[in-house]
Formats: C-alpha cells, structure tokens, sequence
C-alpha cells in the first residue's frame, strides 16, 4: 500500500476517533414541558405547563422576549406575570432544569389587548368641560374629550375618583387648574380636590406606581400629597388678570446651558424656535392679546442652597427630581418652570408639573399662533407618562 493511502487511512482512523469522543461527552437537553398556556385578567398572565415526564426536574425557568426574569426552585408548574406590556407581542420561554442540563424551551407568545389597558384620565370639576369656570380650563378639557374620550382612548374623572385612583384603571391622571384670582397656597384650591380622600387617593396612586400631570396651579399638590416637603413649594406664583404683549413667550429645556433636556420626549415633535433669542427655545404663546401672567413654579434661590455646582443641581438632589424646562429667556440656574418627580422607595411613580405661564391653554381675545406646540407637549407629557403608568 502506497505511503499516501496509509496516511489517509490513518488520519480518517484519527477523525473517527475523535469524532467518537465528542460524541459520548454530549450532554443532551432535557426534556421540554408540555402544553404551556396562559391566562390574562387585565395586565395579569398565569403562565401554566405540564412538567416532562421521566426527569427530574428541580428548576424551571422563564425567559421574557429573551431575558431571563423568573426561576423557580422545584417543579414549578405555573407562573403569574404582573404588569405585561399592552398591545405589542410579549414571548414567554418555559425552561426545565434537572442535575445536568437545561432544556431547550417551549414557548408562546402574548398580546394584550389595548381594550384591558389602563387609559389616561383627566380630573373634570364640573358637568361638562363647557360649565368649567376659566376658558383655560374649559380649552384644555374640551382638547383632552376631543384627543382620548371621543376616540375612547381616555376618560374624564370627577373629584369623587381620586380617592379610589388604581394604576390598574389610570396610565396617568391629568390635573389641570388656572384661574384668575385663586390665591396662593394649595389650600386655595378647589376643595374637592384637597380634601383628605382626595389628596390620599393620589398619594396612594402615585406610591403604587400610577402617574401624575400637574399643570399650573395644580403644581401646588405635590408638596400636599406628600412627594416632597412644603419648603421646597412652588413660590413664583401669580394669578392675575393679565395684559398684552408684543413678545413671544417662550420656553427653555437647555438648563444654564449645560443640562440640555430638548430632547425628552415631551418635547418630542414641537417646533424650534431660534429667532426670539440667541439660544433656541419652544414657543408657546404668541404675541397680542390678553395673557394670564399665571406661573406657579419654583424659584430655586430661594430654598437656602450652597449653590456648589448650582441651585438647580441641588433643588434635583433634594426633591428626586429633574428640571426640565424654565421661561425662554432664562439661561441660568434661577427656577423650574417643569420639573420631573422621580420615582422613589416611597411613591413608585413619576410627576410631571408644568407650572409655566406660557402654558396658558387659550389665549385670550385672539388665537394663539403657537397652540400647536402647546398642544404637541400637552400629548407627549400625557403619552409619556401614561407609557410609565402602564409599566
């Protein structure tokens, strides 16, 4: 036989071997579960299967759109999921354990309908939005019936809800109130909505994880129900008739130039303005006409603080908060005209309180050139928040 015939054989010889021993060192998978289903009550899914027989199993694992979030000592032979994402395909792989391996995984795939999920509301003090007694209140309700309840998407609450407010019922809660001559204090307003059920009802809503959209006067509330101390309150306060102005009132989400926030999806999609200042901003009220000099919102230099980096920075680190926005013609760190609440270890959910005096709704004596812009941020503050409310 030829050298080179030898050496085939004998490399083919060596292969075959090797191959041999790959083979009686592969640990096979164990066996799958079996008939996996779910159930769904609202955001709620019970996972079930039936355990491989002839294995011994001693763990199972779940995998959610492929991460790894549940494991079970034992033979476990169902699982209950809270808060599943609405409307959008969720996968769910059940994974059996035994001593020496882990089984490839079944799995099944879940949409819950939009029909279950909870939906924004907005507090309505009256009847109807038309029997509301200032026309920016009146503007704002009649926008939300016509943008979530006409398209069944919201829902408008009276103050009698509040106390019973449920995350499972409510993405976010819109609070809304602008009225001449109120007064300061959040004890001024509408007694209905500081009764002690009421103010319990959100605190308890929001500890849960449910959102808050508080705008204008009603950024008073969040000291009320407890998100943070009454020393840190809103004090740039006015409720005033107004006057004219041949100026745009603008609003600034570079804060001192250095905590740049233009891109936060509530300024999602609302047009740049980089004509009234050197620096950009979004414009919300047009010049002409009457304008409510209404600002509830903070002055950060007030509250005692070092100032080491800035009083904004502190004014963040002492309420759990972000500044997102101040007036248009402000490049420091005086005050927050919209700040972020974070959520913390005490109240799960966020806030947003807009108490910005160029967030006035209409505009009075004429239209306002910017109430698209106004609008675009009232949407993307409730869509955002409602997106938070339903994880």
């Amino acid at each position: 036989m030829k050298a080179k015939q030898i050496l085939l054989i004998a490399l083919a010889m060596i292969s075959i071997s090797f191959c041999g021993c790959e083979k009686k060192a592969e640990v096979l998978p164990a066996a799958d579960v079996t008939d996996l289903q779910y159930t769904a009550v609202e955001r709620t899914v019970t996972l079930t299967w039936t355990l491989p027989q002839n294995e011994q199993v001693i763990a199972v694992q779940i995998v959610q759109n492929g991460v790894t979030f549940w494991e079970e000592q034992g033979a476990a032979t169902q699982a209950v999921v809270e808060n599943v994402p609405v409307g959008e395909d969720v996968e769910f792989t059940v994974r059996a354990i035994t001593p020496t391996s882990i089984s490839k995984g079944v799995s099944i795939t879940v949409n819950i309908s939009a029909g279950k999920m909870a939906i924004p509301a907005m507090l309505l003090l009256a009847p109807d939005p038309e029997a509301l007694p200032d026309d920016d209140e009146q503007a704002a309700a009649l926008w939300f019936k016509a943008n979530f309840v006409d398209k069944n998407t919201g829902v408008f609450i009276d103050a009698a809800q509040l106390k019973t407010l449920s995350k499972k019922d409510y993405s976010t809660v819109f609070i809304m109130i602008d009225r001449v001559g109120i007064g300061y204090g959040w004890d001024k307003l509408p007694a209905a909505l500081v009764s002690q059920d009421a103010l319990n009802g959100m605190k308890n809503y929001l500890a849960e994880g449910g959102t808050i959209f508080f705008a204008k006067m009603a950024t008073q509330l969040i000291s009320a129900i407890g998100r943070i101390e009454g020393a840190y309150d809103p004090g740039i306060f006015g409720d005033g008739d107004g006057g004219t102005g041949d100026d745009t009132w603008c609003i600034n989400a570079n804060i001192g130039g250095i905590y740049d926030h233009r891109s936060h999806p509530i300024f999602q999609m609302m047009d740049r303005n980089t004509t009234e200042y050197t620096h950009e901003t979004f414009a919300l009220l047009g010049p002409g006409g009457v304008r409510e000099d209404h600002n509830c919102m903070w002055d950060c230099n007030s509250y005692g603080f070092s100032g080491d980096p800035n009083v904004v920075k502190n004014f963040e680190d002492a309420t759990s908060s972000t500044v997102l926005a101040t007036w248009g013609h402000v490049t420091d760190f005086c005050c927050a005209g919209i700040v972020e609440f974070l959520p913390t270890a005490n109240f799960k959910g966020t806030v947003i309180a807009n108490g910005l005096s160029a967030y006035e709704f209409k505009q009075n004596n004429q239209d306002n050139q910017y109430q698209a812009n106004l609008e675009r941020l009232t949407l993307n503050t409730i869509n955002y928040l409602s997106k938070l409310g339903l994880q």
